[in-house]
């Protein structure tokens, strides 16, 4: 779990991790990460420290990059990677159906991402998921991403 420095592709500050799912491998990332900005996140909420204290954010950036990349182990067979971009941007915002969605707007350099495959949500109904299916399919070989296998995810969730 390293920034990607000398090699960037994203022009903000840029953390990636592959997803840990094994419940041993999570425990241990949590005895690395809590202990260290344990002290300085409980002084924040007895606010003897401000919330734009460095030390503050630090903390809060550590425990975003910890929470980011664990994930149930059930979700293994996802083999998922993670990206995170710390940005003081403003965010740009559209409608999707009747929420506001906030999001970034990445400006990727050159290089491509190496991209695979994209399994969709377990919540996507199978009436539509070969609209969506087609859509970034659309997507992907007008952006040069051939290769990618798009097929559902196999997780069984309740509804």
């Amino acid at each position: 779990m390293e920034y990607m420095k000398g090699n960037r592709i994203f022009r903000d500050d840029f953390f990636s991790s592959l997803v840990i799912y094994e419940k041993n491998e999570v425990c241990k990332k949590a005895k690395k990460y809590v202990p260290k900005y344990e002290k300085v996140i409980f002084e924040k909420f007895s606010n003897k420290v401000s919330w734009k204290s460095i030390r503050y954010n630090a903390a809060k950036i550590e425990f975003h990059k910890f929470y980011s990349c664990v994930k149930q182990d059930k979700f293994h067979a996802e083999n998922e990677c993670r990206f995170l971009i710390f940005s003081n941007r403003e965010l740009e915002r559209r409608i999707r159906g009747n929420s506001i969605v906030s999001f970034l707007k990445v400006q990727l350099e050159e290089q491509p991402l190496p991209i695979t495959e994209i399994i969709l949500s377990p919540y996507v109904d199978s009436k539509i998921f070969n609209d969506y299916s087609n859509l970034i399919r659309r997507y992907l070989d007008d952006n040069n991403y051939n290769d990618v296998e798009i097929h559902p995810s196999e997780i069984c969730l309740r509804k």
